[in-house]
């Protein structure tokens, strides 16, 4: 949907730009290896595993049925709750944001911060979980920041140019100023100052 001349610099920013936000997800999550930064938190926010021993240590008591059934009970409501409304409310209102961000911004507006949601999985993870961010995943954030900004700029600059008026038409559009010499004579009646 998006045109692209190729002619132009702006052409080559949106084009180079959607290649290096690929090439910075791909970094970001292919790329485990190299130096480990200090993670944000030093405990987890949410912690998922258990901290007091092996699995083996937990005992099953038969006081605890009720309320191990209460809770299964509850944990299946919410459950089924929270499923009608992400289905519901939350799509419905990412979808319309999309919808108005295309019919202001245009399409490529909205898919290019696409790859960003990346890396906000990977700040959330550093902040909740405790993980540590690697080497990879700060140069993929990088590109994908830089790949991003150079799209935005050459879709600013189509804008920009789709908005200056042509060279050599003059009155900045595409209509035309006629004059006919029965118009001129009544404006100037001296027949000295027709020719």
């Amino acid at each position: 949907m998006e045109k692209v001349k190729i002619t132009s610099l702006r052409g080559w920013a949106k084009m180079l730009g959607a290649v290096i936000c690929i090439t910075g997800s791909l970094v970001f999550t292919f790329w485990k290896g190299g130096y480990l930064f200090q993670s944000i938190e030093s405990r987890p926010l949410i912690n998922i595993n258990s901290t007091k021993g092996s699995a083996g240590e937990y005992r099953h008591g038969k006081e605890n049925w009720i309320k191990g059934s209460a809770l299964i009970l509850t944990s299946n409501i919410a459950g089924s709750a929270s499923l009608i409304l992400q289905g519901v409310v939350i799509a419905a209102l990412v979808y319309y944001l999309q919808t108005w961000c295309i019919s202001h911004n245009g399409p490529v507006f909205a898919a290019m911060f696409t790859p960003l949601q990346v890396v906000f999985v990977g700040i959330f993870s550093a902040i909740a979980f405790a993980e540590r961010i690697h080497l990879g995943s700060m140069i993929g954030t990088g590109l994908i920041v830089l790949g991003l900004y150079c799209v935005l700029w050459g879709k600013r600059q189509d804008e920009n140019a789709a908005k200056q008026p042509d060279e050599g038409k003059g009155i900045g559009d595409n209509r035309t100023l006629e004059i006919s010499m029965d118009d001129y004579a009544l404006a100037n009646p001296d027949p000295s100052e027709r020719k």
